[in-house]
């Protein structure tokens, strides 16, 4: 196979365009490395917070069915109708409320793309040196 050579008009700008076309799809690849990362954590998140639920509800049935007395039946509506009035009874002045503070926003974890970045960084290194 033979070597063909051809002549650029402007050799410079073509090599700027190459360098930052080449900067933009590494900061691609890595919002979506961060994008993929983020799913993983929402799915680790979502189901750890099912598990919680499937066992709040298992723990509020044991307590229904075990621990609490049970009311006799007579004059239970009587009761019922007088909790339902006790809550619908007008609620208390309204009380200043204090400022809510922002919570600290969890460290992400960045994943390891230490070659990437250095490369990156010479490429835009080189882009300002044409």
């Amino acid at each position: 196979m033979s070597n063909i050579h051809v002549r650029l008009l402007e050799p410079r700008l073509v090599r700027k365009k190459l360098l930052a076309t080449a900067i933009e799809s590494i900061e691609l690849l890595k919002r979506f490395d961060n994008y993929r990362e983020l799913q993983k954590q929402k799915s680790a998140v979502r189901s750890e917070l099912v598990a919680v639920l499937k066992e709040i509800k298992a723990l509020v049935r044991q307590l229904k069915s075990s621990e609490l007395p049970r009311l006799p039946e007579e004059g239970r509506e009587e009761r019922i109708k007088k909790s339902i009035k006790e809550e619908q009874e007008p609620a208390p002045e309204e009380t200043e409320v204090g400022e809510v503070k922002a919570r600290a926003p969890k460290e992400r974890v960045a994943p390891k793309l230490g070659g990437i970045e250095s490369e990156l960084e010479d490429l835009k290194r080189k882009l300002a040196e044409i």
